[in-house]
């Protein structure tokens, strides 16, 4: 907003496109006040378009140029901070977090009298949400769901999905008609008519059932 350009170090995307993150890695020593907070609000207030997704795709062509672009129009990233010392946390670098919406990762390393190096990670490390790939219903008269936007759920599934309820699997069979997808309830699932449900997948590529 300020109308100034400003380059992070690292951006991270997750695998299902479900969040990303621009990075900055500071030191301790580093002004909070001159240097990382005016970076930092760059990166919060920044308006981010399709040139930001094409510079992703450029670096790493085996993402989806598509999805990409349509993460970054619809997803605002998070903004972490990596600094080498907790110590800064009694120098206010916690104002980071409360006033300027980042988030603070602590990398930390030690070395042994004979050389060995360890490293300490700590404070936020992105987790990547389910993506919501269908919205569901009960289908009348059955015990099963419908998916009303076929093109929703994965064109390579084929005649059953497994989907965990809570830690419990269960396999779902597939009917598809001209309009929509019927999933079949298995046996032992109560599909509950004043329920609307959603089915989402997991950065490893797991299906998971919920109540909306």
């Amino acid at each position: 907003d300020e109308g100034t350009r400003r380059r992070p170090d690292l951006a991270i995307v997750a695998r299902n496109y479900s969040m990303w993150v621009v990075v900055e890695v500071e030191l301790e020593n580093h002004s909070l006040e001159h240097h990382v907070v005016p970076q930092i609000q760059a990166f919060v207030t920044g308006r981010y378009d399709e040139s930001h997704a094409d510079l992703l795709f450029e670096k790493d062509p085996s993402l989806s140029k598509e999805r990409l672009r349509e993460l970054v129009r619809f997803v605002p990233p998070v903004v972490a901070v990596v600094v080498n010392s907790r110590s800064v946390l009694v120098r206010g670098w916690n104002a980071l977090e409360s006033e300027h919406s980042a988030r603070l990762t602590f990398l930390e390393s030690f070395r042994s009298e004979d050389g060995d190096v360890i490293v300490s990670v700590s404070g936020y490390l992105p987790s990547p949400r389910p993506r919501r790939i269908a919205k569901l219903r009960k289908q009348e008269m059955m015990n099963a769901l419908r998916c009303g936007r076929p093109a929703d759920l994965p064109a390579a599934l084929g005649d059953s999905i497994r989907m965990y309820w809570g830690e419990r699997p269960y396999l779902w069979q597939l009917l598809r008609t001209m309009d929509s997808i019927v999933l079949l309830a298995p046996g032992g699932f109560t599909v509950r008519a004043d329920r609307n449900y959603e089915v989402l997948q997991t950065e490893e590529g797991q299906f998971q059932l919920h109540e909306m």
